[in-house]
């Protein structure tokens, strides 16, 4: 597997390194580990990290602090890759921050910012050192009284539309996240009754936002809100920067930075920033075995072994990834297929309407991009395997982790004895 870090900007995009695969690695890949297959390069990661720090430590000096938003993909490779480049965590659940943990980041460095937790998940996150919590709502301010954090944030609702697809405009008007503006007041109130001091505001607006302009409103909430609170301690913008899927091509974070920078309200110590798909979605691809072509009607199919149970993003959001037929041997036209995968739903599908030249069985199909929210989301649906998953480093192979059996899904199951 190799890369090309050549960096070239435009307007909006950079394209930074591209992850492109060998044909004769990927035949050694596919027979000793099978189909469908994750590949991952960590060197693509550390780029990427390195990118979107130097674009905001030129606006910010040292206030500002990257938290991985580590939902996106909780790979340990990945973890640890960003560890040792300084970043820090950010947990939406214990799971993640027990993990972030065992991979050796500093506990004052992960964020826990659930959408709702017990009070025996704050307790937990409080009793492993967790640097900072963030609430969801005033029920979690009181769920939390009495459990000590070195800092204590709001997420706010501002209100504010942005993403690529309704289901991840999280910052939205009466979207189930965080508390609405106008309670502000009320949630800072009900933390100071029982001796809980908020010290910083936290939001997250949405996924893959290719534009700035939301950023800057973001920051004019928050410079509203400021009046509030007595120590100004952190801004936490979250994530949600974008991706062009169709071209490979980041959003300029420059652009981001810069646009936040110019806003930022000054009274607070620090910036922090979640970027998540952002630092992963090019660093791996997903290979999968074509078992079929067959046409029904004026519709034509390629039937590969990875399905939504591998890549549930094109069925859950309508989601677009580029595909690559690795088949240097056909002279054929290019025709217009829709790519499905195994499941016994109509939804099953990897990409729609796309033109490829047709296969034959035993082909093989690359789906690009899909670092972000592709294993992480994957399930054991029709009772299909988890891919496995190599990981990549300076172009050898550092870690695997193995592909679901039948005996590894099942033995959670146990005969319950009264």
């Amino acid at each position: 597997m190799g890369y090309n870090k050549n960096l070239i900007l435009n307007d909006f995009f950079i394209t930074g390194i591209t992850l492109s695969i060998d044909k004769n690695l990927i035949m050694d890949l596919v027979k000793k580990f099978g189909t469908p297959l994750y590949i991952t390069d960590v060197d693509i990661v550390k780029q990427n990290y390195e990118n979107v720090y130097k674009s905001f430590k030129e606006n910010f000096g040292k206030n500002f602090k990257i938290y991985y938003a580590m939902k996106a993909n909780f790979n340990p490779f990945i973890l640890e890759t960003l560890k040792e480049l300084g970043s820090g965590v950010d947990a939406a659940s214990p799971y993640e921050f027990l993990l972030a943990k065992k991979v050796g980041f500093r506990d004052k460095e992960i964020s826990f910012a659930p959408p709702n937790a017990s009070r025996e998940e704050i307790a937990l996150a409080s009793e492993n050192g967790i640097g900072t919590l963030i609430f969801d709502s005033l029920d979690m301010i009181n769920t939390a009284k009495g459990i000590h954090f070195d800092n204590y944030g709001i997420r706010i609702n501002p209100g504010i539309e942005a993403g690529f697809n309704e289901k991840v405009m999280t910052g939205k008007a009466y979207s189930k996240f965080g508390i609405d503006i106008s309670h502000i007041r009320d949630a800072i109130d009900k933390a100071n009754e029982i001796k809980i001091e908020i010290n910083g505001f936290h939001a997250h607006i949405g996924s893959n936002i290719l534009d700035y302009e939301p950023y800057k409103l973001l920051m004019e909430r928050f410079k509203e809100l400021s009046k509030f609170l007595m120590k100004k301690n952190f801004i936490d913008m979250g994530g949600g920067f974008g991706y062009d899927y169709y071209n490979g091509k980041h959003y300029d974070i420059s652009k981001i930075s810069k646009a936040i920078s110019e806003n930022f309200p000054m009274e607070f110590n620090e910036l922090r920033l979640e970027p998540g798909r952002y630092l992963v979605v090019n660093a791996t691809v997903l290979l999968s075995k074509i078992n079929g072509v067959k046409e029904m009607g004026n519709k034509k199919y390629i039937q590969i072994d990875a399905g939504m149970n591998s890549l549930i993003r094109p069925a859950l959001y309508n989601a677009y990834h580029r595909v690559e037929l690795i088949n240097g041997d056909s002279n054929d036209e290019k025709e217009v297929f829709d790519v499905v995968g195994p499941i016994c739903e109509s939804d099953d599908y990897i990409a729609l309407n796309v033109r490829l030249k047709r296969p034959k069985i035993g082909d093989y199909l690359i789906i690009h991009d899909v670092g972000a929210y592709g294993v992480s989301m994957a399930s054991n649906y029709n009772l299909r395997p988890i891919p496995a998953e190599v990981i990549l480093k300076n172009g050898k192979i550092i870690g695997i982790k193995e592909r679901d059996d039948l005996d590894s899904i099942i033995n959670k199951y146990k005969i319950y004895n009264l």
